[in-house]
């Protein structure tokens, strides 16, 4: 099949987010591969965002740079799609959608979303009925009526595409029997690190996801106990201002757009002395992209690691979403055998996009020996007391 490749973009970020995440499920639940990823547009445009998103048959692994479909989200459930013509590049065929929707309370821009995603799934190929049933799955529990409704909105918006795509070469995505997981390069590595037999994870400002560590806590039985902090272990990373002054506000609000200086002493206090320590250092929208800020960081990482007599800084650096879930068991491996904490550096776009997982290759199943009993490490907690926080 020939790939896919769509742009949503709107003011609202939970709209352009809701939108673009039932199109990536119903492409997963036909049996198709997506690449997708998000991003702010600069504040002298309108600071729009965007959701891109690739739809094959096949794993993908990077980002492209023009769009067959175009999505532009309006205000009071208005919408346009925008088709390039195959024909004329320099040609465009706007579809926008003529009717009107009754202002309700609740589920005015829910029927919006609905209606837009009918018409999309004529415009790229994808399977009506499998879409349906992702809006309904998403949004029947927002309201009563809302099932029966959101499935007459998605077919009046293929009913508006279909008149107005006929000249147009239609697409056909595949209805296949192949299975693939969507997920991102964090969510990857805080999941290898499972595996790996990681039973604490500690999360600064937002990387890897809290809802995540709340995942991991819920299957106890399959992971073993898995702590979520430790008391003693509170504030790893210290904010500062460009003066050099600690700054007082550590909340989520406080900690964007600071530097972080982080201190050998609460890397390595006493109850990890003996477990292997992995260090994730995640890239993230405005924070500095260039080649030497990237270096200097991961210098000054590598110096944290190797003081205290730890041996020369090991860094691995994962490509897409399924190389950053071996690498990170990989690196539990490594930090294991030297007695060394491992970093793991994340280009923004691995750490941040949503590629697709296939099939966990079996040579690779060695992999999942745990590398300390979850049983002892939580020994070495209790006799140092200091709890493990619920």
């Amino acid at each position: 099949m020939k790939d896919v490749k769509i742009t949503i973009a709107g003011s609202a970020k939970d709209q352009v987010a809701s939108i673009g995440n039932i199109l990536i499920d119903t492409a997963l639940a036909q049996g198709c591969a997506v690449f997708a990823w998000q991003e702010n547009g600069p504040k002298h445009i309108g600071r729009k965002n965007y959701y891109h998103i690739e739809i094959s048959d096949r794993p993908l692994d990077g980002p492209f740079s023009r769009a067959d479909v175009l999505v532009d989200l309006g205000s009071a459930g208005q919408w346009a799609i925008t088709i390039p013509d195959d024909i004329d590049s320099s040609g465009m065929k706007p579809l926008p959608a003529n009717d009107r929707l009754e202002n309700h309370p609740i589920t005015t821009q829910i029927l919006a979303n609905a209606e837009l995603l009918g018409a999309v799934s004529v415009a790229i190929g994808m399977d009506f009925y499998t879409l349906t049933h992702q809006l309904t799955r998403h949004f029947a529990t927002v309201h009563n009526d809302c099932a029966s409704g959101v499935q007459a909105a998605a077919k009046r918006g293929h009913a508006i595409a279909s008149g107005k795509i006929r000249n147009i070469p239609k697409r056909r995505l595949p209805v296949g029997k192949q299975r693939y997981i969507g997920i991102t390069g964090n969510d990857a590595i805080a999941m290898g690190a499972a595996y790996a037999g990681c039973r604490f994870i500690y999360s600064c400002p937002t990387t890897p996801p809290d809802r995540m560590v709340t995942f991991f806590e819920k299957q106890e039985s399959r992971f073993g106990k898995f702590a979520r902090q430790i008391e003693h272990f509170a504030t790893p990373i210290n904010p500062f201002n460009s003066d050099g002054i600690k700054i007082a506000d550590n909340t989520k609000s406080g900690l964007r757009r600071k530097r972080f200086e982080w201190s050998a002493d609460d890397m390595f206090f006493e109850c990890l002395a003996d477990t292997p320590v992995v260090i994730v250092f995640g890239w993230r929208l405005g924070m500095a992209r260039n080649k030497d800020a990237k270096n200097h960081t991961v210098d000054y990482l590598s110096e944290v690691c190797t003081g205290k007599g730890k041996t020369s800084g090991i860094v691995l650096i994962p490509k897409s979403a399924e190389d950053a879930f071996y690498k990170t068991i990989l690196s539990f491996q490594l930090a294991d055998i030297h007695q060394a904490p491992v970093i793991i550096a994340a280009d923004p776009m691995v750490a941040e996009s949503l590629s697709c997982i296939g099939e966990i290759d079996p040579v690779r199943q060695t992999l999942f020996s745990y590398l300390s009993d979850p049983e002892k490490i939580k020994c070495r907690f209790e006799n140092i007391n200091i709890p493990l926080a619920p």
